[in-house]
């Protein structure tokens, strides 16, 4: 899978940490290649689902990701998430 050199997200908040009426302030990055110029990036909102359309996690990703990386890089290998949505035109998107 291609991987652009400039791509780089970060989950900002677990769900799945304190229940879900009270999110867990995280601070996870990835992919471990990012580079640090977050200033130059433009951000796009995600969240992301398990099967069951339980919300986990939530965070920013830079122009760069293709949509995937969170969902791929954390989201299913750390707790079986499924689904990532993005904020697009004031509306979350299924992507």
């Amino acid at each position: 899978m291609y991987h652009h050199p400039k791509a780089k997200w970060k989950v900002t908040k677990s769900w799945i940490e304190d229940g879900p009426e009270k999110p867990a302030k995280v601070e996870v990055e990835g992919p471990s290649t990012c580079p640090d110029s977050d200033a130059s990036f433009t951000w796009t909102r995600f969240k992301m689902y398990d099967d069951d359309g339980e919300l986990y996690y939530e965070g920013v990703m830079n122009q760069y990701c293709d949509g995937f990386e969170p969902l791929n890089h954390y989201g299913m290998p750390n707790a079986g998430c499924t689904e990532i949505r993005i904020l697009e035109q004031g509306k979350w998107v299924t992507i």
